[in-house]
């Protein structure tokens, strides 16, 4: 089975957005353990200026609180040390 070139260009765009997509989301990551603690509100709006939609910013905020790298209060992400 050969794979054919467009099939490889195919692979390559999707590692490329992957490694973005991790690279985002430990930026974000970054952002709040520096801060300690920034309202999610002013988060998002952050990054909208930016050009991140509200779904992707909700993908971002889960991704963090699922991992339990950030926990949120209120609207308040804070870091977990």
């Amino acid at each position: 089975m050969s794979i054919t070139l467009e099939g490889q260009a195919k692979t390559e765009m999707a590692k490329i957005r992957a490694k973005a997509a991790i690279e985002l989301v430990q930026s974000v990551a970054d952002a709040i353990r520096d801060a300690g603690h920034i309202p999610a509100g002013t988060l998002y709006a952050g990054l909208m200026m930016q050009g991140c939609t509200m779904q992707q910013y909700e993908q971002i905020e889960g991704l963090l609180l699922r991992s339990g790298v950030v926990r949120k209060t209120n609207d308040e992400l804070i870091w977990n040390a």
